[in-house]
């Protein structure tokens, strides 16, 4: 099995605690423990309006859901800009703007260095604008969170854990949030637990689907569990860090060196501190068809981010790229292989 959630095994429960906790790895004076990347989300924004009354917003269009769906939930009024079919083609963002919440995202582990220097540009320009920084693809990479008054991280997507989002900003943020959803962590626990043991998947799709919904029916920001503290202490953070970059760079060189492939990388390289969350391709023929061929194969690939629900042809790139894109998994699990094995399976396959 390649992808897919990440599971709980007895190997790490068991294991000793040998890194550091979240508080000394993530070293921002203002930094606030949440359940999930929307909780601290919705913290800031919930501040935003306290302290600035803003509400107004410039999202991307090329985003999650749950973004847009936390902003609405706090009461801001949202605007869109594109990000282009490659990601560095910004449209939309008007450079005169007053009293209103610039969100961006750093796709897939790489610095959006379009959205940073059209920041840059209009810096001067602008009265109470303020900025959030999307790290959820970036947790784990460094020399990121620069350029935001607030950041948002999320630990689920890089590591096994049933929770963890973290809320960074400039000054203190007011810390009014609930105590864990047991029903949440129960769920997401005993998922990864089973996950991976095939005589149990309606079972473990079960218990992700009922863990999802709580989270998706009323977003209440939460603490961050003690489950997730304690396992994080167990887990080596740099080795993570470093088995990513080489999975990514080894399957770059591969891919590059493969012409009879169905899809295309959507980066050239990896910069220094930059540590992926998959290897985004675009795929040539029908996506979707392709994606059904490699599940059929136990490979599990996500896309990022649907968007078949806008008609608007504004912004026709960023919805191009959406039916094209799939994120093709380099994480922690794999080695040299997965990754052979991957590609003999992708050259199989025929538009």
């Amino acid at each position: 099995m390649i992808g897919g959630d990440f599971q709980l095994n007895d190997e790490l429960l068991k294991s000793k605690s040998i890194g550091k906790s979240l508080q000394e790895t993530f070293k921002n004076t203002n930094f606030i423990l949440t359940d999930t990347g929307r909780s601290a989300l919705a913290l800031a924004l919930l501040e935003i309006k306290r302290k600035y009354s803003i509400k107004k917003a410039w999202l991307p269009l090329f985003s999650c859901h749950s973004i847009s769906h936390t902003f609405s939930h706090c009461g801001f009024e949202i605007n869109y800009y594109g990000m282009g079919s490659n990601l560095n083609n910004l449209n939309g963002l008007p450079k005169v703007i007053n009293n209103a919440v610039i969100f961006f995202i750093h796709y897939f582990g790489k610095k959006n260095n379009e959205m940073i220097d059209f920041l840059n540009d209009i810096k001067d320009r602008n009265q109470k604008i303020i900025i959030i920084e999307d790290l959820v693809h970036t947790c784990l990479s460094s020399q990121f969170g620069e350029y935001g008054d607030y950041s948002i991280h999320s630990l689920r997507k890089f590591l096994p854990v049933p929770d963890g989002g973290i809320l960074t900003s400039r000054t203190e943020v007011s810390c009014n949030f609930e105590e864990p959803n047991e029903n949440f962590i129960s769920y997401k626990v005993l998922s990864k637990l089973l996950r991976g043991f095939t005589e149990y998947d309606e079972i473990y799709l079960e218990l992700e689907k009922k863990g999802e919904s709580i989270i998706d029916s009323k977003i209440v920001p939460r603490e961050i569990s003690n489950f997730t503290k304690i396992i994080f202490q167990k887990i080596n953070i740099n080795s993570i860090q470093s088995r990513r970059i080489k999975n990514w760079k080894e399957l770059n060189v591969k891919i590059r060196n493969n012409d009879s492939l169905s899809f295309t990388p959507l980066f050239n390289y990896l910069s220094d501190g930059e540590v992926p969350l998959g290897f985004p391709v675009l795929v040539k023929g029908c996506r979707d068809n392709f994606r059904k061929y490699l599940i059929t194969n136990n490979i599990y690939c996500p896309i990022h981010w649907e968007l078949k629900h806008i008609k608007s042809n504004r912004y026709y790139e960023d919805v191009s790229l959406s039916s094209r894109i799939l994120t093709i998994p380099i994480d922690q699990r794999m080695g040299s292989i997965e990754i052979d094995n991957f590609l003999v399976i992708a050259n199989n396959y025929s538009l």
